[in-house]
């Protein structure tokens, strides 16, 4: 029998008792605490996708909210702190990207739909065609579609009046003829 510092006899430790508990924490239906059953999850998971596929990702914040939202119009029972800031608790997002792996959630940059898909074509055009010299009649073709966006009447005017000189002001410069 194993003893203290002291010499007190101890009892020796029940290994199967041990073995159980932790057989029994480490079983896949012991998330007591998770809101969500694994369908939900995965309907949620799903919706996070398709939302960054659109290009319009969700932060975590929003993540959090849209989980209270859910857990409500399903009738879930979930922590009371959720009901005092009508948001899903910061804990729970954390589990939840742990049992999403393949999730990322990350502070959303200022960037437009056009200004990600602007270059398409073009970067098609470079990967369809791997270290091919361009030539001048080639970029002729490329500059082709961009010129007259560039150079419309609108945005010359708009370029005259970012430097003041729109609408033309004839007093502005002094005549020395």
């Amino acid at each position: 029998m194993p003893r203290s510092k002291s010499g007190i006899k101890r009892p020796a430790v029940n290994t199967e008792n041990l073995v159980c508990a932790s057989n029994k924490c480490l079983s896949a239906n012991n998330n007591t605490k998770q809101v969500f059953n694994d369908d939900e999850e995965v309907s949620l998971k799903t919706y996070l996708l398709t939302t960054a596929r659109h290009h319009y990702g969700l932060t975590k914040k929003e993540v959090r909210n849209l989980a209270y939202q859910f857990a409500v119009a399903n009738g879930k029972t979930y922590p009371y702190s959720w009901n005092e800031e009508k948001t899903g608790g910061k804990e729970w997002l954390r589990q939840f990207l742990k049992r999403h792996q393949d999730l990322s959630l990350r502070k959303l940059k200022a960037t437009s739909l056009a200004r990600s898909t602007r270059s398409i074509k073009q970067t098609e055009w470079i990967v369809m065609n791997p270290a091919k010299p361009i030539t001048i009649y080639e970029i002729a073709k490329f500059v082709e579609r961009a010129f007259p966006k560039a150079f419309s009447t609108f945005n010359i005017q708009k370029g005259f009046e970012v430097t003041e000189f729109y609408p033309l002001n004839e007093n502005a410069f002094e005549e020395h003829f």
